[in-house]
């Protein structure tokens, strides 16, 4: 009989924790997060990152090939180029797949509420604007920021160059200046005159 009511009391607890969580606390549904995907052009995002891998890829394996077989067969060349080559079926088909890798990363960091926050946010114009601009405004933002740390870089390593330099003339042993003598110099003989 103790048995059967803490298993009716552990089942109570466990409903009533589960309803406690709010729909919003709950993850998105792929559905959701296809519209959140939808919205933000994740798609055209993910073509292009294929576009420019491809891209990469190719002239990384040409730059192997030049080094490898420097009198190179041109065909074998056109073949490489055959092989990167992505159709727009290809293309569509690896999007998908590599969108249906990343729901569940969505699922596990972003609640129903957030998403649904989100979504309402970049529906608006002013959420599209954001969309739109923030690609740019971070590449501007790296450009103009790069000087800057360049800067402090170099700086930086002029200060690492001197403290070395300080250490290690600290560090050498003093063998520029005449050894000390430890005995006062004999006087010379006389000379024999």
């Amino acid at each position: 009989m103790k048995t059967l009511s803490l298993l009716l009391v552990c089942m109570f607890l466990a409903t009533v924790c589960v309803a406690q969580q709010s729909p919003a606390d709950r993850p998105p549904t792929k559905q959701e997060i296809a519209k959140y995907f939808e919205i933000m052009h994740v798609r055209e995002g993910m073509k292009s990152i294929l576009e420019s891998f491809a891209k990469e890829t190719k002239q990384l394996i040409h730059e192997q090939l030049k080094r490898e077989a420097p009198n190179g067969i041109p065909e074998f060349n056109a073949q490489v180029d055959a092989m990167l080559a992505l159709d727009g079926a290809t293309e569509n088909q690896l999007v998908e797949e590599m969108l249906t890798k990343i729901v569940p990363v969505y699922q596990k960091h972003f609640a129903k509420g957030d998403l649904a926050a989100l979504l309402a946010f970049y529906d608006t114009p002013r959420g599209q604007r954001l969309r739109r601009e923030v690609p740019t405004v971070t590449q501007e933002s790296m450009q103009a920021t790069q000087v800057f740390m360049q800067r402090k870089t170099n700086a930086i390593m002029q200060q690492v160059h001197e403290q070395i330099i300080k250490i290690q003339k600290e560090a050498k042993p003093k063998t520029d200046q005449p050894a000390a003598p430890s005995t006062p110099p004999a006087s010379p003989a006389p000379s024999p005159n």
